[in-house]
């Protein structure tokens, strides 16, 4: 998954020297290197969210763009889930949805990250992919508000 491209997403990020990008899912790179990659590139994206904010800056447009920021890790961190847990045959039937203030796009840079985790049906392998999702979205930093819920 390539870096966010609309401006204010991305703020004027890029991603360290030498990564091309935290997900391919020709050669994956280490659970550690990974979990390094995003923490860095989650770094940078609120570092450059912070050079971004000036006295003109609405406060709205602050959490907009932080709530994008998240958008891009949480899209990489449940590839990541997948690729390292779910069928390979298939696409799995299990997905995030952002909840509370991060669902209305409007998410204060400390506040939890609220989550649902739904999945079609409970199996071994959304089952898996879940937990390897939010172990991974804790590894990063992130305080997390979560749900795992099925429809069956």
């Amino acid at each position: 998954m390539e870096p966010p491209k609309d401006k204010q997403s991305q703020a004027g990020a890029e991603f360290p020297a030498g990564e091309a990008s935290l997900y391919t899912s020709e050669a994956p790179v280490s659970r550690d290197r990974f979990l390094s990659l995003s923490r860095e590139y989650l770094s940078i994206l609120k570092k450059s969210l912070v050079e971004f904010r000036s006295a003109e800056t609405r406060g709205q447009s602050y959490v907009r763009a932080y709530s994008r920021i998240v958008d891009a890790i949480v899209g990489v961190l449940f590839q990541r889930a997948v690729q390292e847990n779910g069928p390979l045959d298939s696409e799995p039937e299990i997905a995030v949805i952002a909840l509370g203030g991060y669902g209305r796009g409007e998410l204060a840079p400390y506040s939890d990250v609220d989550i649902l985790v739904l999945c079609k049906r409970k199996t071994k392998a959304n089952k898996k992919i879940a937990g390897t999702f939010i172990q991974l979205m804790w590894d990063v930093g992130f305080e997390l508000g979560h749900s795992v819920q099925s429809l069956v």
